[in-house]
């Protein structure tokens, strides 16, 4: 991080930490993210830890638990991996999001399900429900984001090619990963432009 001051530290807005080992005990944890969160007050821009799977921000429980002992502590919301990690939809743990959402800097707007962090194509029906359950969690961190007055929230579409991207038996992709990030950005800014003008 401290290259990333010096060589970019004018122009560079935030960087994305996956952060830690999902195998840490909370001691461990807890030292690593009391040594971030005083090193990050000396960078002119935001570090954000991604909700990830195999990192220490792997699912919604320890996640608020280091939110509310961290107070400084800036998160990049990739939920599709916690849809993965419990291999449910979060409607059950809304009010873990409630209590995150002020510390969301960026979502990362890719659409997991039960079994995998990537749908094939969240604008085929048959991913639908899986899309909604994202973005019900979305809303609800930019509607908290937006009533607590806070001037930027970055929504970023992030699927990836493989092995997010599912693949035929030859190994190519089934779909065009660029055409579904424009696609989803299209639909986000849409739903939000509605929202928020």
């Amino acid at each position: 991080l401290n290259d990333a001051k010096n060589v970019w530290g004018d122009i560079l807005l935030f960087v994305n930490s996956h952060s830690g080992y999902d195998g840490w005990n909370e001691q461990a944890c807890d030292r690593f993210f009391q040594a971030a969160t005083e090193i990050e007050k000396n960078f002119p821009f935001v570090v954000s830890h991604e909700t990830h799977r195999s990192r220490v921000l792997y699912n919604p429980w320890t996640t608020l638990r280091l939110v509310e002992k961290f107070p400084s502590l800036k998160l990049t919301a990739d939920l599709s991996h916690w849809f993965n990690v419990l291999e449910r939809k979060l409607d059950d743990e809304m009010d873990i999001i409630t209590k995150i959402a002020s510390r969301v800097h960026i979502i990362h707007a890719r659409v997991g399900h039960s079994q995998g962090p990537q749908v094939p194509d969240p604008a085929s029906p048959l991913w639908t429900e899986w899309l909604e359950a994202h973005e019900r969690c979305w809303d609800l961190i930019m509607d908290i984001r937006h009533k607590q007055q806070h001037k930027v929230t970055y929504i970023e579409p992030e699927f990836g090619p493989p092995p997010y991207a599912w693949v035929t038996g030859y190994g190519h992709p089934q779909v065009n990963v660029w055409n579904v990030c424009e696609w989803l950005t299209k639909r986000e800014v849409e739903r939000y432009s509605k929202k928020y003008t």
